[in-house]
């Protein structure tokens, strides 16, 4: 083999095809230079297309959405993506073990209270456990006993005292201002929780229920309430019902706010047109509730 001399740096070589010095290409015989910055060096590597079936546009086959528009090249199905492996962390997969773990004993356990005939486990839950302790039921609603009464006036034959003995004949007449501003006072033998008051008016003469005055409103103040509140009565015969509570109370007072007017009566042997009275009438005072715990 020929030694060869670099036209460059004149370095010789031999069956080198670049110096070793400076690297110049020593054109040595079989070889050929090789330029790439030379047009032919460039070389256009053929690639199958396809068109744009919206706009025609020509797209590498490896393409799934034209270039130009975006339309979808493909007709086929896209690849979906696997679903993600669930991932847990320590703490989680514990508990999921532990929660296993006792289904697995308590579904042992049932099996084992099955084959034995044995009911404990329905015994057990239903079983209430026991407290030294002992609930006191409540008492039913009664009439609540008075012990005194006091009216803010009265007649001489129809006292105060005779709205509480049960006789829906015999009635309490105030005298004063036609009922309103009238009061009724009464006190408890012992501390009560009341529920309701039952005010009755005249029910066994239609004369005497027309011919006098009747509550319209009352205010009711307890001991325990001493802002009280209002109710308001109709203005027919018999007993009406007024819905007030209390949690202890020995005394309560009611308070006349307004009345129905008295009417005039016509008799009906003589024709002849009744007086009308000026008095308040009230047949029966009721109170309904329980005895307070002490």
């Amino acid at each position: 083999m020929s030694v060869v001399e670099c036209s460059n740096c004149g370095a010789q070589s031999e069956g080198e095809e670049f110096c070793p010095a400076c690297g110049e290409w020593l054109q040595t015989e079989g070889f050929e230079e090789f330029d790439l910055n030379s047009p032919a060096a460039v070389t256009q590597v053929p690639y199958n297309t396809v068109a744009c079936p919206s706009c025609g546009a020509a797209n590498p086959t490896t393409n799934r959405h034209c270039e130009e528009c975006g339309a979808r090249l493909m007709q086929g199905a896209l690849p979906v993506a696997p679903q993600p492996i669930l991932s847990t962390t320590p703490g989680v997969r514990a508990a999921l073990a532990i929660g296993g773990l006792l289904i697995a004993v308590v579904l042992a356990a049932l099996l084992f209270n099955w084959i034995r005939g044995d009911d404990t486990t329905t015994t057990t839950s239903t079983t209430t456990p026991s407290s030294s302790s002992t609930s006191i039921p409540l008492a039913a609603i009664e009439l609540i006993p008075i012990a005194s009464s006091e009216c803010s006036s009265e007649l001489p034959n129809w006292p105060c005292e005779d709205m509480f003995d049960g006789d829906v004949t015999t009635v309490w007449n105030d005298e004063s201002l036609s009922g309103v501003g009238a009061s009724i006072t009464v006190r408890f033998p012992a501390t009560y929780q009341v529920q309701s008051i039952v005010i009755t008016n005249v029910q066994d003469d239609p004369v005497r229920f027309t011919r006098n005055f009747r509550v319209a409103s009352v205010k009711v103040i307890s001991d325990d309430n001493p802002r009280g509140t209002v109710s308001l009565l109709p203005d027919t015969p018999g007993p009406h019902t007024i819905t007030f509570s209390t949690i202890g109370t020995t005394e309560i007072t009611i308070e006349v706010q307004t009345t129905h007017q008295a009417e005039a009566v016509i008799d009906e042997e003589t024709g002849e047109e009744l007086a009308r009275f000026s008095e308040l009438v009230i047949a029966e005072l009721e109170f309904y509730g329980r005895r307070a715990a002490n």
